[in-house]
């Protein structure tokens, strides 16, 4: 049946945004961004064995632009494109593919190989060209083959320098590669990039959501509220500016036209609606098709973000349940995470900025938490995205910290799936998280003196980046405390900008105190943990069978260590090698390694000794959480609710096509959630008989304040000098009875 493309009438005015962007009779120069010189008519040859071709230069002589010179060129709309002809040598701008094949050294090679060129004719579409403005500039893409564009090979190094015309992927962000233009007219003017493509879409807003490209068919990405998925879906379309809002109409496939603008019947995440952009002269700006996610939309664009120094740029969050334009950030963005950062999918830290780019600007994105500092986790080796997620989630509802804090005692993140552009290049699906800092555990903050010479520090927030004796807390790493950020295979995330030989002596007493004798490690214990905050943390590691921690991606804080004294707090970090999956993104398919658990020293002796009745109380919470918050049903409910929003979103399919191939996931995400949950039953399993359900019958003991009865640990050793009402929660033999305190 013959599809029908139903208007949206919008009030034309005589503005005149022709498509035709550049004068067919007057001549330009083009100039790769940052790049001095031009595009010239200049042919540069190169061979493959006997075969060859030639390239476009790029020209570079510091000398008054010659009006004869071969670097003018006329660019010229037809009817499919663009063509660029060279003023001079009236040759045509072209883009071909070459294929290769030769035997080196009785080696064979072969391959294609996209060639810029220049023809005398026009040889259909590889004369052809689309325009668009991106990132400031005029990109040149083929019209034959639209995920390659024209570029330029800048390098200059200490042994010297190349620059020349090449073909691009669109796709391709690297240092040495430009994929986009200044273009200046003969009299000096440089060209704008309005009613462009990009300009144009950008400028349009449904339900005040601005579509973003997903691919060279310009599908578009809009992100819509979930309660809207499903429904007869209206949409008011606006535009940017008063003029630019009576230049342009869009007609929408399946749209039918209502008062306020459209009206989509049953619309879904998993279709593809078409549409085209006319300006008000009738020329065809951009057709594509919309797509619809219920996820959150981020955008973050910025040139060369990379892992070694913040870059400057923007952020915006569409969020769908916000009825209207979002609020684009100054933001500071790196390439985060040591293994990550490797990897084709990055993982990003973005702080928030005010136009200054030097006033941190807090804000509540998706009612996550008010704050400047956010994370954006790639989760690539994760086969099911979402391991980090489950497990933080857990993690809140079974440990908080000990004390009051401004986000009612949290003592992990929290986070929200979305979807995630990177300079106008689609990458996927990322977790937004806040971090774990010093806000979010109420740390106080450093004190100085009246004339700001002297800082002391208070809470301390340590982290551990590397396996090795010290952040196993069984070694200091050095006799000689650090005066920077770290110490041995620790970091002092906070005061780091106050790094000291006082900041890092906390972290050697706490060490030193894990080798003291059996007697005094329980009589100072609670001076120096929080028996309920390790208890929780052991449930986890064996749970989960995390096997990227044991204190490397931990954290350890302390609040106040001028009134809270030394006492230590465990936080959990970086969690996604869990769940039956390695860190490489393999499956580990055992069952709780203790490894993981007791190579941590102070661990090993609860754990392994039962010192203060501690595997006592880890076996009496195991089967208490295992019926509830670790139960099979509790994480399978977790898994599923997660895998129908990415799967009903439409977001898990332009996952897959995206990163499946790379990363081993799954069409149907389903399939990898039935091998976690699978693990998950041997797990519980294999934890009921490593910690068997204590005897019945147990006695809770009721102490009054003078009690004398003798009270010893489950493994017979007398507790002295100590409160009982002080006394970790266990399991103790009083009176020669055993009983729960």
């Amino acid at each position: 049946m013959k599809k029908t493309l139903l208007l949206l009438a919008l009030v034309l005015t005589a503005t005149n945004l022709s498509a035709q962007k550049f004068d067919p009779n007057t001549r330009y120069r083009l100039v790769a961004r940052g790049v001095e010189g031009m595009v010239a008519d200049q042919q540069m040859y190169y061979y493959y064995d006997d075969v060859g071709y030639s390239t476009l230069s790029y020209h570079t002589e510091a000398e008054t632009i010659s009006q004869n010179s071969s670097q003018w060129w006329y660019i010229r709309r037809t009817t499919n494109g663009w063509t660029l002809q060279n003023a001079t040598t009236e040759r045509y701008l072209e883009m071909r593919q070459y294929h290769y094949s030769y035997n080196w050294e009785g080696t064979s090679y072969s391959g294609v190989e996209h060639i810029v060129r220049t023809n005398d004719t026009l040889l259909g579409d590889s004369a052809v060209w689309t325009l668009d403005y991106v990132n400031d500039g005029f990109r040149f893409a083929s019209a034959a083959m639209p995920e390659w564009c024209l570029g330029v090979y800048a390098w200059e190094g200490e042994y010297g320098s190349s620059k020349q015309v090449t073909s691009l992927m669109v796709s391709w962000n690297f240092d040495h590669y430009v994929s986009t233009f200044d273009v200046y007219a003969e009299d000096g003017t440089l060209v704008t990039g309005e009613g462009m493509p990009a300009q144009v879409l950008s400028s349009m807003h449904l339900n005040g959501k601005t579509p973003l490209r997903l691919n060279s068919r310009n599908d578009c990405l809009v992100t819509m509220a979930q309660k809207d998925a499903d429904t007869d879906y209206d949409i008011s379309v606006t535009w940017d500016g008063a003029e630019t809002s009576e230049a342009y109409r869009l007609e929408v496939e399946e749209a039918t036209t209502t008062e306020a603008g459209l009206r989509i019947t049953d619309v879904s995440c998993h279709k593809r609606y078409p549409f085209i952009i006319y300006d008000n002269s009738g020329e065809n700006i951009l057709s594509g098709a919309l797509c619809f996610t219920t996820l959150p939309i981020a955008e973050l664009n910025a040139e060369n973000i990379n892992g070694s120094a913040y870059v400057q740029g923007t952020f915006r969050l569409q969020d769908p349940d916000y009825a209207g334009i979002d609020t684009t950030y100054t933001a500071l963005t790196k390439v985060r995470g040591a293994t990550a950062q490797r990897y084709a999918k990055k993982p990003y830290n973005v702080k928030l900025y005010e136009a200054d780019a030097t006033t941190e600007q807090d804000a509540n994105l998706l009612g996550l938490r008010n704050t400047h500092t956010w994370i954006l986790d790639a989760m690539y080796v994760d086969r099911i995205r979402m391991r980090n997620r489950v497990c933080f989630d857990t993690w809140n509802e079974i440990d908080s910290v000990p004390y009051n804090t401004n986000y009612n005692q949290r003592n992990g993140t929290v986070g929200r799936f979305v979807e995630v552009f990177v300079s106008g290049e689609y990458k996927g699906i990322y977790c937004l998280t806040d971090k774990v800092n010093r806000k979010l555990l109420n740390l106080t903050k450093v004190a100085f003196n009246l004339d700001s010479t002297v800082v002391t520090p208070r809470g301390l927030l340590y982290k551990g980046k590397q396996w090795g004796d010290d952040t196993y807390l069984k070694s200091v790493p050095s006799s000689t405390l650090s005066t920077t950020v770290t110490w041995g295979n620790w970091e002092l995330e906070y005061p780091d900008d106050y790094p000291s030989t006082a900041a890092w002596t906390p972290l050697r007493n706490l060490i030193n105190y894990g080798k003291m004798s059996e007697a005094r490690f329980k009589q100072n214990f609670e001076e120096n943990y929080y028996f309920d905050n390790l208890l929780n943390y052991a449930l986890l590691q064996l749970a989960y069978n995390l096997e990227d921690n044991g204190m490397k991606n931990m954290y350890i804080s302390t609040k106040n260590i001028e009134k809270a004294g030394k006492r230590m707090l465990f936080t959990v970090w970086d969690i996604d090698s869990s769940l039956g999956g390695l860190w490489d993104g393999q499956h580990n398919d055992i069952t709780a390694d203790t490894t993981y658990l007791t190579r941590v020293y102070p661990l090993a002796r609860l754990f392994s000794k039962n010192l203060l009745g501690f595997r006592d109380s880890l076996r009496q919470k195991w089967h208490n959480l295992s019926q509830t918050i670790l139960s099979p049903e509790h994480l399978a409910e977790k898994l599923d609710t997660y895998a129908t929003l990415l799967t009903e979103s439409g977001a898990w399919t332009r996952e897959y096509n995206l990163w499946g191939t790379a990363c081993n996931l799954t069409a149907d995400i389903n399939d990898e959630i039935a091998y976690v949950k699978a693990w998950y039953e041997r797990n519980i399993a294999y934890l009921n008989e490593l910690l068997p359900e204590l005897p019945t019958g147990l006695a809770r003991l009721q102490l009054t304040p003078n009690a004398t009865q003798g009270i010893y640990t489950i493994d017979g050793r007398r507790i002295e000098g100590q409160s009982r009402h002080n006394l970790p929660h266990g399991i103790y033999i009083i009176d020669g009875r055993k009983v729960i305190l």
